[in-house]
């Protein structure tokens, strides 16, 4: 599948006109009818506009940002912001955006439970799930291992 990137100013712009998270669907699943409900959606609706506003505001407007890069060992990354720093070259900041209203620790500083829903008798229910800084330590992995072929920074 071909790489989807804009400059953060033009995927602030999509944002804005409500077209984004349209796009990455129709980029993602093709002509699919778009469900709106869908958890990957909701997080390209909700958290995006978010973090490229915070980017944008930060004056990191004319960077180039990766959405939903899928590395070759299958897993696929949220947000990859690429920029060059004249002390020490390119750099690279990735992001995993969760869209969790309500989490809690674990003994295994790895993991962290998710409340995924209210059983019948009004109790939450949890559910472990990676923690966001594991995954993105694996997605480093991952990009240190390949090469990624996209447009020059400088």
């Amino acid at each position: 599948m071909e790489t989807f990137y804009r400059t953060v100013e033009e995927l602030k712009k999509l944002s804005d006109d409500n077209k984004l998270a349209d796009l990455l669907w129709h980029h993602e699943h093709g002509m699919v009818k778009i469900d709106h409900s869908d958890s990957e959606y909701m997080s390209w609706k909700n958290s995006l506009p978010v973090l490229l506003n915070v980017l944008y505001n930060s004056g990191l407007s004319n960077l180039v940002m990766v959405l939903e890069y899928e590395t070759p060992l299958g897993a696929r990354i949220d947000a990859v912001l690429l920029g060059y720093n004249h002390k020490h070259g390119d750099q690279i900041m990735l992001f995993e955006l969760k869209q969790w209203s309500r989490i809690k620790s674990t003994n295994n500083l790895s993991v962290v439970q998710v409340s995924v829903g209210i059983n019948a008798q009004g109790k939450r229910i949890w559910d472990p799930r990676l923690h966001p800084l594991q995954q993105l330590l694996t997605y480093e992995k991952h990009l240190k291992q390949v090469v990624i072929d996209l447009p020059a920074l400088k």
